[in-house]
């Protein structure tokens, strides 16, 4: 079992526990989950709180983005100082957040990484995204409750009835169910990952989401949570999941020694900037703690965001990133379904255009990234990729009905700048629309499209608009709302 060193100091004080595959004893933090001789989940003391990021209650400097450009919450707020179109709006997310929370609950509890990977990572992104937007403290207290119910279901185990020795690929070789770890188990199929954690495609869209979470606990670890949480506790469970859990074992699946980053196959466009979340926050809360190791994860995001602008899509032969054209609506970018920086296995599927159901994870992920201040992600990008959507995708002239859909792939029916439309996947209907947070690209959208259909896309599929039961378009509205009131983006419209 191969594990991480995550310590900035000493590890003599943490606790030790019996790893009941290997017999031996391994160090775990405070506060940290271990598998019992059932593969249960055994509670250790919590950990003990550290020194503050900065002063309690206060939010960490904008750095341009106004209150967007943090995840850091205020004790301090009241939704009475919002503006009036914050407010709708903010209210509308509380309202679908109470309509929907058991039902996620319960999604949840389905035991499917490939929810935590899509549905939970959607809901998780727009939950902090309200955060980000309103700095209340219950969003995050929200996100710990389906997130704690994602943590009750970590086993060191495999579905009863799959075989425990799988052979997965070349890369990864021949995988064992008791090989120390936890992880979250697949179920669709039938195929060879099946009730496993063997699927390299789920395993990065939800390690990206988990690290999202992870670190929205970390910055505000010192802010009192309104339902008591132990913010700092989460942090640090979630930290080390990932690191002594999840990255190592896949490091060992596909023998990669640290330093190197590539450690598992990030080959699709949404696997591919999702992704790079998991390399971003865990070098930021690294970086927060004065450890030598944040350099590797955060100079492995910049190669992965510099790749998407960089390295060209050649037609015919190789995906790539972002490339330049203009649309009905201006300048724009398009991209394949295949991610740069992947040269064998290519085939006609990954140089199709990305598809639209993809499309809407890479939205959610670079558009933290922008948040977070990442290089490059900065407004000219987010405007091409407005405007991308409202020139390509968004193709229907107005939404009036139920079954009403959207464009397969981010170049709409046709080929554009040489990447053909996607033959994968169908229309996006609006059903699942309304299961994303692509409106937050309205901020930067000068035609307003993106609102209006947005809206109408609302109207339609919510049968009470007033009181709607999914929290996607109204925290993403709320987003796009507090953009407007601190003059970001394209806000002339308003």
């Amino acid at each position: 079992m191969l594990a991480l060193n995550t310590s900035c100091g000493s590890s003599l004080d943490a606790p030790r526990a019996a790893d009941p595959d290997v017999g031996e004893l391994v160090d775990v933090p405070r506060g940290a989950p271990v598998d019992d001789e059932d593969g249960d989940l055994v509670d250790l003391p919590p950990a003990e709180p550290e020194q503050p990021i900065v002063e309690p209650g206060e939010r960490l400097p904008p750095s341009g983005l106004g209150t967007l450009g943090t995840m850091r919450g205020d004790p301090r707020f009241e939704a009475s100082g919002l503006s009036t179109n914050q407010r709708l709006w903010y209210d509308r997310t509380w309202d679908a957040l109470d309509a929907s929370v058991d039902e996620m609950i319960s999604t949840i509890r389905r035991d499917n990484s490939n929810d935590y990977a899509r549905t939970v990572f959607q809901y998780h992104h727009a939950l902090l995204l309200a955060l980000r937007a309103s700095g209340d403290l219950r969003f995050l207290d929200a996100v710990d409750e389906t997130a704690q119910a994602m943590r009750a279901q970590l086993r060191n185990r495999w579905c009863d009835g799959v075989d425990r020795t799988v052979w997965v690929n070349q890369v990864y070789g021949t995988v064992h169910e008791r090989d120390g770890y936890l992880n979250f188990r697949y179920r669709r199929g039938p195929d060879v990952h099946y009730c496993r954690d063997t699927s390299d495609l789920d395993a990065a869209l939800v390690h990206g989401h988990l690290a999202l979470v992870m670190y929205a606990y970390h910055v505000n670890r010192d802010n009192p949570s309104p339902k008591g949480i132990d913010y700092g506790e989460r942090a640090d469970f979630w930290f080390d999941y990932l690191r002594n859990h999840f990255e190592a074992k896949w490091r060992e699946r596909s023998r990669t020694a640290w330093p190197d980053m590539d450690f598992i196959d990030i080959k699709f466009c949404h696997t591919y900037n999702v992704f790079n979340l998991f390399y971003w926050f865990m070098g930021k809360k690294l970086e927060s703690e004065g450890h030598p190791d944040a350099a590797a994860y955060l100079r492995h995001a910049q190669i992965l965001t510099d790749a998407m602008f960089d390295q060209p899509y050649t037609p015919g032969s190789r995906g790539g990133g972002f490339i330049d054209t203009v649309g009905s609506y201006g300048d724009a970018v398009v991209y394949s379904f295949g991610a740069p920086r992947r040269e064998e296995g290519v085939n006609d599927t990954h140089l199709g255009a990305c598809p639209t159901t993809y499309a809407r994870y890479t939205i959610s992920a670079v558009t933290t990234l922008h948040f977070e201040g990442v290089a490059r992600w900065d407004d000219t990008i987010m405007t091409k990729l407005a405007n991308g959507m409202t020139s390509f995708v968004l193709d229907a002239p107005t939404i009036t009905a139920r079954d009403d859909t959207l464009a397969a792939g981010v170049t709409g029916s046709a080929t554009v700048a040489g990447i053909p439309a996607t033959t994968y996947r169908s229309r996006l209907s609006i059903g699942h629309y309304t299961h994303t947070t692509i409106p937050t690209l309205g901020i930067w959208d000068a035609s307003g499209r993106i609102e209006a259909i947005s809206m109408q896309i609302y109207e339609v599929r919510e049968p009470n608009p007033a009181r709607p039961s999914r929290v996607f378009i109204p925290a993403s509205m709320l987003v796009v709302e507090t953009a407007s009131d601190d003059g970001l983006g394209l806000t002339a419209r308003r």
